[in-house]
């Protein structure tokens, strides 16, 4: 059995298979959806050709199901999903909302993982990580 990825408000599903689906809305106010993959050390994007977003342009992500914003609520650049693994334990996936940027993290227990070539950028204070 695969790891799931769920919305932290309304705790649906954003992944079918290897790959999790958001709503986002450029800073010009285009709505979309952009599609991760669910290796947090993949950084491959897939959007609608009219969508594309423009290198280092930050979006807002939300949830495709209930709309509620994934900004992560100590930090605005970074979203925050939830990781339910093969054994029903979950862990925060907080990611950077940047295109382009490649810094993910993963915060099990007191234990923070870090991913990407830009993950120092946010690593100063480990402490909000864990709200």
């Amino acid at each position: 059995m695969e790891s799931n990825y769920l919305c932290p408000h309304c705790r649906g599903y954003l992944n079918i298979g290897d790959m999790m689906i958001f709503k986002v809305k450029q800073p010009s106010g285009k709505i979309g959806l952009i599609i991760l993959h669910t290796d947090i050390e993949n950084y491959n994007v897939q959007y609608n050709g009219a969508y594309k977003p423009t290198e280092g342009q930050k979006s807002e992500f939300y949830c495709p199901l209930c709309g509620k914003s994934l900004e992560d609520k100590a930090h605005k650049d970074l979203a925050r999903i939830v990781m339910r693994s093969a054994d029903g334990k979950d862990s925060a996936i907080i990611f950077s909302k940047i295109y382009g940027e490649h810094a993910t993290y993963q915060v099990v227990g007191e234990d923070i993982l870090s991913f990407g070539e830009q993950a120092k950028r946010y690593y100063l204070d480990p402490d909000w990580f864990k709200s």
